[in-house]
């Protein structure tokens, strides 16, 4: 397990980088037909876990934050996350990991069906998702105005969020 002893920070460096596709960008109608059923997945955002949920893909794990685009979450997505499974509450402010977001992440993991309702922002989430996941994994993510992010869990994409890790503050 990658554990982190402290809140950590988004240094204003890392901001671009982090807005690059890290897998492969799909319309959520495609996911469904790309994951793997008998496998971890793991969506993050309210479009995607409720999208992925409305298609009858059970998640292992679904963060959400109650918003899409910053505005409020439709009325039926919100509807379509809370009854999924019963949700744990955690706090993290955007352009931030707090460690308790963190640990949330990690203990969830180890559960067959959870669901976080972060107040804040859950994008930086997939980064202790991705660390503490197990290989095969699947995360989805959204890409607002884009689509999905799909990203297999491998030993290079550790790799790669283990450096950016590193390089928050």
């Amino acid at each position: 397990m990658v554990r982190i002893d402290k809140d950590v920070f988004l240094p204003e460096s890392l901001r671009d980088e982090l807005k690059r596709p890290f897998g492969e960008l799909l319309e959520c109608a495609e996911i469904p037909k790309r994951v793997k059923v008998d496998g971890k997945l793991v969506a993050i955002g309210d479009s995607v876990a409720s999208c992925l949920i409305r298609s009858g893909v059970s998640p292992s794990l679904i963060i959400w934050d109650g918003k899409t685009k910053r505005l409020p979450a439709g009325r039926e997505d919100i509807k379509v996350l809370e009854s999924y499974a019963k949700a744990k509450r955690v706090k993290n402010p955007p352009a931030m990991i707090t460690k308790a977001a963190w640990d949330a992440v990690v203990s969830a993991l180890s559960e067959d069906k959870a669901s976080l309702l972060v107040d804040g922002e859950e994008d930086l989430l997939a980064i202790p998702v991705i660390l503490n996941a197990p290989l095969g994994t699947r995360v989805v993510y959204g890409l607002p105005d884009k689509g999905a992010i799909l990203i297999a869990v491998d030993r290079k994409i550790k790799a790669s969020f283990e450096d950016i890790l590193s390089r928050f503050k």
